[in-house]
């Protein structure tokens, strides 16, 4: 039998924004660096926390690295897919990456929170056919003042034939 304590978010947030090292927080805690870890992504899915905040409070950056908190890996699209926003035909939008949830895409001038419905097409003999879905903004970036926006999207509503195509393109995409 598995013994777990409980632990309160709100004392441990505190800890975490006050200026307790993360050896500290774990000697206090009890926890193992693994178990450290384990509650950190548990604050940033629940979202408590931010990822982007844990780390400007704490400074928690295993030697250099971010830990991930990513719900799906992200991969490559082939190059032979092609993504548009319906509702603006004359966006030329490059899509930079995909994942089960979602995608990133360049050249958007979408904003945080808005629903946009996409059309996904494959250029090849095997390839599925195009299909659409919708996707709400969930982050947006700006490379640079006056160059492309890069945004990501939480797909939203997708049917089920459009969710096999998607599907079909991650697994080639993970190869």
């Amino acid at each position: 039998m598995t013994y777990r304590r409980s632990v309160s978010a709100r004392e441990l947030i505190g800890d975490l924004k006050s200026d307790l090292t993360s050896e500290q927080i774990r000697t206090k805690y009890l926890f193992t660096e693994e178990g450290l870890t384990r509650v950190l992504r548990k604050l940033v899915v629940t979202k408590l926390m931010s990822a982007k905040d844990l780390c400007k409070c704490t400074g928690l950056l295993c030697d250099g690295e971010v830990v991930e908190f990513r719900k799906h890996p992200r991969y490559t699209p082939p190059q032979s897919m092609m993504i548009c926003d319906l509702s603006d035909m004359t966006c030329d939008l490059a899509i930079l990456d995909i994942s089960e949830g979602g995608f990133r895409v360049a050249g958007t001038d979408a904003a945080v929170g808005d629903e946009r419905t996409f059309l996904i097409t494959v250029v090849g003999a095997e390839d599925p056919a195009p299909f659409s879905f919708n996707a709400q903004c969930r982050w947006v970036e700006s490379v640079s003042e006056s160059g492309p926006v890069n945004a990501g999207f939480e797909i939203t509503v997708m049917n089920v034939v459009a969710r096999a195509s998607w599907q079909k393109l991650l697994a080639a995409s993970s190869v």
